[in-house]
């Protein structure tokens, strides 16, 4: 089996397309390599875009500016946004978004507090069955529960 770009681009429920991928593992296969082709085409405008460019003809008042010999003038365009993307996705370590994360323990204390009195009013039962009542993991209650007592000790 083999699916088209354009058999690709047109309109299908999900809940169709899912029932397909699901029971039709060669439709599955083709489908999974037609959406690995049009990655690459993407991948591949995106680069050319951020490297070559894109040639635009200037407009002014409406009208495209034309030189003496009557030739439209135009100007190349490169996108810096699809340039930082790619060294992204290449190198995400080097290129990506440096995120600092600073916390403050006692305004981390002061939320938890916080949760635990609102988890109390849901739950009055807020003990070592708390697990049970709420469903919740067991390290999660663990953790309220900690945070309980040191909301006491506040």
């Amino acid at each position: 089996m083999y699916i088209t770009l354009e058999q690709l681009s047109q309109p299908v429920a999900y809940t169709t397309w899912a029932q397909w991928v699901q029971e039709d593992t060669e439709f599955a296969l083709a489908y999974k390599q037609a959406d690995e082709r049009v990655t690459q085409l993407l991948e591949t405008s995106a680069l050319s875009r951020s490297v070559n460019g894109v040639v635009r003809p200037i407009i002014s008042h409406g009208k495209p500016v034309v030189d003496a010999e009557g030739k439209p003038v135009v100007v190349r365009e490169f996108s810096d946004d699809l340039t930082k993307f790619l060294l992204k996705s290449r190198n995400r370590e080097k290129y990506g978004d440096q995120v600092r994360h600073e916390f403050n323990v006692r305004i981390a204390q002061q939320l938890s507090g916080e949760f635990v009195k609102v988890i109390r009013k849901i739950e009055p039962q807020l003990c070592a069955n708390c697990r049970t009542h709420l469903k919740l993991p067991e390290k999660v209650a663990q953790e309220l529960q900690a945070a309980s007592a040191k909301l006491k000790n506040v």
